[in-house]
Order: C-alpha cells, then sequence, then structure tokens
C-alpha cells in the first residue's frame, strides 16, 4: 500500500479518539453553518416583505429545526445519531417541499 498524502494518520488509540472528535466537530459545524444560514435567509425574507410569506418561513424554519436536531445528535450520538440526523433531514425537506406547493412547488426535487 502506497502513502499518497505527507500527513500521516495517527496511531493508537489516541490517534482513533483524536480522529473521532475531528469527525464530530466537524458534523457540529455542518449543522450549525446551515443553521446559521437558514437563519440568515428567514430573517432577509422577513424584513424584505410587506406581508409576511408564512409557507416559506415556515418551511425554513421546519429545515432549520432539522439543522440544529442533527447538531446535537451529531454531539451526542455517533452511528445511530448520524442515521437519525438524516431521517430528521429528510423528513423537514419533505415537510418543507409540500409546505411550499408540492410536486409543482420550487421544491419539488426534495420530493424524490
Amino acid at each position: 500500500m502506497t502513502l499518497i498524502s505527507s500527513h500521516r494518520r495517527p496511531k493508537g488509540r489516541l490517534g482513533h479518539r483524536a480522529a473521532a472528535g475531528a469527525e464530530r466537530r466537524f458534523a457540529v459545524s455542518w449543522h450549525l453553518a446551515w443553521a446559521f444560514a437558514l437563519a440568515a435567509a428567514a430573517g432577509a425574507i422577513a424584513v424584505r416583505s410587506t406581508v409576511p410569506p408564512t409557507a416559506e418561513l415556515g418551511a425554513l424554519g421546519a429545515v432549520g429545526a432539522a439543522a440544529v436536531i442533527g447538531a446535537f445528535l451529531a454531539e451526542v450520538s455517533e452511528g445511530a445519531g448520524a442515521v437519525a440526523a438524516i431521517m430528521v433531514w429528510t423528513l423537514a425537506g419533505g415537510a418543507a417541499c409540500l409546505l411550499t406547493g408540492g410536486a409543482a412547488g420550487p421544491l419539488e426535487a426534495w420530493c424524490l
């Protein structure tokens, strides 16, 4: 087996824990980045519209809730939490799709 990177993988038990910790931090950061992006989008929509579009804000809220739940699951659990986070994201995407017009709306790809 050839080494294709100049970085060597950590060895031993401490290296495995460090790698798992780095993966967990990345997963939490990824979920929280989505939550902040969705909050910014919802804030921009709410500020710029004269009549608040409740369906669109509800869709952003559903996906934002999935992002926060995913961050929590990534922090407290490992494999089962990842599966649960995927299920939560799936349900939130479906809910967002239905809130914004279903299979004929702008999020029709999420209905597939």
